[in-house]
């Protein structure tokens, strides 16, 4: 392993409540038996996550009448979805260890791909489990944390120069670091103990070169990804400003999924309209 990226992993081991934290939820979640009460449980543990809760059901975006105050009530008018994406964006942004205009970049891109690749997954073509497509989108780029974290103003200057000469990030990140965050995503994932299409998923959904090898179920959680991600980052989520030109990966990605030219339109409605609720959501 490449010695600045043991760096970046040793860094993250001071982590370890994130995942645990993030784990659980899911599992609570994908858990058809599992019933509100189940949720507001395992939320109880932890005060931020239930007044992150409460303050969302009491918000403009649902105009109840009378205020919230049982976490469990909250648990049921939101929904297993919103529940889970909000306790998992808001459990993936204690990873760093600043939170300036770099780190809020990363994050909102994380978060939005999340809640992007779980709408996209429900597609009668894409067909994905929206559970581990909201994963993936969440944690395509934990690398870029495990990173930044590290050597945050080195990252900066790598965002900056990948940004000014309009390169790809992967190429910038491998002339600086000698790997890719792609790379280091895959050996957090590890770390994480998270399952074999996941971190299929993060290691490659910028290497569309692998997308044949790969069997049904990795092939189509790295292309959603791969799609996930360029169609934020086209947005402006994620970037100093929108990305309009096309990604080769991205391409290739959208055709992995069974999506053609005639989906484009659609697609990218679909994927605006869940980016704006989204943004309404963790606001």
């Amino acid at each position: 392993m490449h010695p600045r990226l043991k760096q970046c992993l040793d860094h993250l081991a001071g982590y370890a409540s994130v995942p645990k934290t993030i784990s659980a939820v899911m599992k609570v979640v994908e858990d058809p038996n599992a019933t509100p009460e189940d949720l507001a449980r395992l939320l109880e543990q932890d005060k931020n996550l239930v007044h992150l809760i409460l303050r969302t059901a009491n918000s403009a975006l649902y105009s109840l009448s009378g205020e919230i105050q049982n976490i469990r009530h909250a648990v049921t008018l939101l929904g297993f979805d919103t529940v889970r994406t909000l306790a998992t964006v808001d459990t993936l942004k204690l990873l760093f260890d600043q939170f300036g205009v770099i780190e809020r970049r990363i994050w909102e891109h994380c978060a939005l791909s999340g809640i992007v690749a779980a709408r996209l997954a429900l597609n009668h073509v894409v067909q994905v489990d929206p559970g581990d497509a909201f994963m993936v989108g969440l944690l395509h780029d934990i690398g870029k944390v495990a990173i930044n974290n590290t050597f945050r103003r080195e990252y900066a200057r790598v965002v900056a120069r990948a940004e000014a000469t309009r390169s790809s990030i992967v190429v910038v990140e491998r002339a600086q670091f000698g790997f890719d965050h792609a790379e280091a995503g895959e050996e957090v994932a590890k770390l994480w103990s998270l399952s074999d299409p996941i971190r299929i998923a993060i290691r490659y959904h910028h290497d569309s070169s692998v997308f044949a090898k790969l069997g049904e179920t990795e092939r189509k959680l790295t292309a959603l990804a791969a799609v996930t991600s360029a169609c934020c980052s086209r947005l402006g989520i994620g970037c100093s400003e929108p990305i309009g030109r096309p990604d080769p990966d991205a391409l290739i990605a959208w055709v992995s999924l069974g999506l053609t030219a005639n989906d484009g339109s659609p697609v990218f409605q679909l994927v605006s309209e869940a980016a704006r609720r989204g943004k309404e959501l963790l606001a």
